[in-house]
């Protein structure tokens, strides 16, 4: 059943959290790279220092795509990736950790993202502020999980820093090597989605308000 979706006004104290938000996101983007171009170590097999991914970029895009008119929706989380890639190769002084052949296909995974953020909140039914927010995670571990299936084959096809064999072992090799980027990235859905959905998604009074206008509106015509 369909859910029409009401998009949020910003309003300077939204987009003053919104902004902090956005920069948390290119910080906890660029960080690890910062810490290894200091010469400081990262173990992946350790979860107590793994830091890699988790992040609001990927909550930003699911709650944009929910949330924001669709221009803007699209704009600001692959404005913030974008952003956060070219801070990658600044601070690490590797411009091809940044940029590489198949980061576009990168970037519309950020699309596809948004697009399931903005197909929960049309299709599904959700009355309450909580019901939306468990709408929006979910919808944010289905992205992450796609996100990370989707990535990794690539990965393994097209080849990256790290070449695996061109078989069924060789992709369960890579899929097992970015296990904790994938554990992150669910953490992060759990943790910044319901964040976001608080900056960004209208309060029932709010919808009330639009709904009686539209009704007056249309009583008026």
């Amino acid at each position: 059943m369909k859910n029409e979706n009401i998009k949020t006004p910003l309003t300077a104290g939204r987009i003053i959290c919104l902004a902090a938000l956005v920069l948390l996101a290119l910080v906890a983007k660029v960080m690890p790279y910062a810490i290894y171009r200091m010469g400081w170590q990262l173990d992946p097999t350790d979860i107590g220092s793994y830091i890699w991914n988790f992040s609001p970029l990927m909550p930003l895009a699911i709650v944009a795509g929910a949330s924001l008119p669709r221009n803007l929706a699209i704009a600001l989380p692959l404005g913030t990736w974008f952003a956060g890639d070219l801070l990658i190769g600044v601070v690490s002084g590797h411009m091809e950790w940044a940029f590489y052949p198949h980061q576009p296909l990168i970037y519309g995974l950020v699309i596809g993202l948004v697009a399931l953020g903005l197909l929960g909140a049309k299709y599904v039914r959700s009355e309450t502020f909580s019901e939306r927010t468990l709408v929006n995670v979910s919808s944010g571990l289905i992205g992450a999980t796609l996100f990370f299936l989707v990535s990794n084959s690539l990965i393994w096809a097209l080849g990256d820093e790290m070449n695996y064999s061109k078989t069924l072992g060789g992709l369960m090799e890579c899929f097992m090597m970015a296990v904790p980027f994938y554990r992150a990235s669910l953490v992060s859905m759990v943790v910044f989605v319901p964040i976001f959905m608080a900056i960004l998604a209208p309060s029932r009074e709010l919808e009330a308000q639009r709904e009686a206008e539209l009704n007056r509106q249309l009583a008026d015509s």
